[in-house]
């Protein structure tokens, strides 16, 4: 029994020093756009509230998690996020690195009706709610907008897109991937979707 509640208290210790969590809020004030820049990260998730702030909150797991850092910034109404390495790290290059790898994500919470930019490389990204517009660009990461409104530019190289919308005009299109789309009513706001090899799906929300 004792062996058990040992073995417990190791592991239990052991995840809680594999990641490092992070949580950063701002007041809306005068932001009125975000920049998100996805490199290091595994995956986003980005859910809009009937809120007055914004919670930036990230997660790393990994042996060397200590190395990675939430960096923002506010300029010119704009916040900036992003997840940057330490200067002086260096990642591991051995056998025994395949236990190292690092994941990083990164979840907001933001108020209604926000302007987003988001540059992706393979994070996979969750776009929930109601958005003045929304900008993607994406090299492999797959994008998911769930009952999303508003305007958005989603542009991928070999990610997926899947939008679930009502109540805007559509226009999508896939060099080599395949294109399921069902038809939604028309509305005031424009989404526009491109990508190289990826899979395009529309679907209607409620």
């Amino acid at each position: 029994m004792k062996h058990s509640i040992y073995i417990f208290l190791f592991c239990f210790t052991y995840m809680l020093h594999a990641q490092n969590i992070h949580e950063k809020t701002f007041s809306e004030g005068d932001i009125s756009t975000i920049s998100i820049n996805g490199k290091n990260v595994f995956k986003i998730t980005v859910d809009t509230k009937p809120v007055h702030e914004i919670t930036v909150h990230s997660r790393v797991e990994g042996e060397n998690n200590e190395n990675i850092v939430l960096v923002t910034e506010t300029k010119n109404s704009n916040l900036y996020i992003a997840v940057k390495k330490q200067p002086l790290f260096v990642d591991a290059n051995d056998k025994l690195s395949a236990h190292k790898v690092i994941s990083v994500e990164v979840n907001l919470v933001i108020p209604e009706h926000l302007s987003m930019g988001i540059n992706l490389y393979e994070s996979d990204l969750i776009v929930n709610g109601n958005y003045k517009s929304v900008s993607v660009n994406s090299d492999s990461g797959n994008c998911f907008f769930n009952a999303f409104y508003g305007d958005a530019k989603i542009y991928t190289r070999d990610g997926n897109i899947a939008v679930q919308t009502n109540k805007a005009n559509i226009i999508a299109t896939s060099k080599n991937g395949d294109i399921k789309q069902e038809e939604i009513d028309s509305g005031s706001h424009e989404i526009i979707i491109k990508t190289i090899n990826g899979n395009v799906t529309v679907s209607k929300s409620q």
